[in-house]
């Protein structure tokens, strides 16, 4: 049976949704018609393109995940022929500023941007610089910024700066296995082990001492307050306290068993999305929609690893997040 373009794109939907459901939701078409051509491409193909667990994400396989790169060209290269064909008026150029939080950033936004600009070349991005002792959407009601997405507290909409809650994660303190194993056995108070803190200024530590006497935490010892967060997971690491981090982020260390957890779990925190008039406009639309998988997917693959393993990480539902910003 011949590989078809419609079946690359299919196979390119699951392994970017790392779900049959959601690709055939995406796709318009039925669950067991995804199913059946990623099965007929493995039959054509001569080896299994994803790895299906019962419950779980589709992850890729070793081969699959090397087809993909192809895929992604062809589909690509596909789609160019088909919007020369009916190009019409060409979009006016657009530029929109977007600010992000340096993990979102980094780890989400940034390895999807060839793909974005190749697919919306008349949207041009400028990233202006985050500051993460400003409340969110102060940028954006100056008019510094048209997007700004991070994690924090959920600030007030207004005309000029609209809230969107993307996602929902949670957030527990953590240490390197030596230094926590003690407490977990009862025979250590928490109070006791030392604590690693972003600075003051920075909103993530204000949310993370109201979180400690929230919850009945006192970090009496602070022993550094280093200013990167890449920094103060290396001081966890080498044993030197313990700190707050997302569940998210801290995934791939957790699993690694260079980390544990340890004292309670924090209330969740929202992957926010502001945006500025400008940006929600119907030509910006491919941008939001960028912002929100980019976010939103992984979030969604790391917290079914962690419901699995039976720990935090989970997301909230629709009706959680619509009740966060009060609509």
């Amino acid at each position: 049976m011949a590989l078809t373009f419609r079946k690359l794109e299919v196979f390119v939907a699951v392994a970017e949704q790392g779900n049959f459901r959601k690709a055939a939701e995406r796709l318009g078409i039925s669950q067991p018609s995804v199913s059946s051509q990623v099965k007929s491409m493995e039959r054509y193909l001569g080896y299994r393109l994803f790895e299906r667990h019962r419950g779980a994400t589709s992850e890729l396989s070793a081969e699959g995940r090397n087809f993909l790169g192809r895929a992604l060209e062809l589909v690509a290269a596909q789609s160019a022929l088909t919007a020369e064909r009916r190009r019409g008026p060409r979009p006016q150029p657009l530029t929109l500023r977007v600010a992000a939080g340096p993990m979102l950033m980094d780890r989400r936004i940034r390895p999807g941007l060839a793909r974005f600009h190749q697919a919306h070349p008349h949207i041009e991005l400028k990233f202006v610089c985050f500051a993460p002792t400003l409340e969110g959407g102060d940028a954006v009601r100056r008019g510094e910024a048209d997007v700004l997405v991070c994690t924090g507290a959920v600030p007030e909409s207004s005309e000029d700066a609209a809230t969107e809650v993307v996602s929902r994660i949670t957030c527990s303190l953590y240490g390197a296995p030596a230094l926590v194993r003690p407490v977990l056995q009862g025979q250590r108070l928490l109070s006791e082990l030392p604590f690693l803190l972003l600075p003051d200024q920075f909103r993530f530590t204000q949310w993370a001492l109201a979180q400690f006497a929230r919850k009945g935490v006192n970090p009496g010892h602070i022993v550094a307050r280093p200013p990167y967060m890449d920094v103060l997971l290396q001081m966890v690491l080498a044993g030197k306290g313990v700190g707050p981090f997302f569940d998210i982020e801290i995934d791939s260390q957790l699993r690694a068993g260079r980390v544990l957890p340890c004292g309670p779990v924090f209330d969740p925190v929202a992957r926010i999305m502001i945006t500025s008039r400008q940006a929600r406009a119907p030509e910006a639309a491919p941008l939001l929609a960028f912002l929100r998988n980019a976010i939103r997917r992984d979030d969604e693959a790391i917290a079914t690893q962690h419901a699995q393993l039976g720990r935090p990480g989970v997301l909230a539902s629709s009706d959680s997040l619509t009740r966060m910003i009060g609509m």
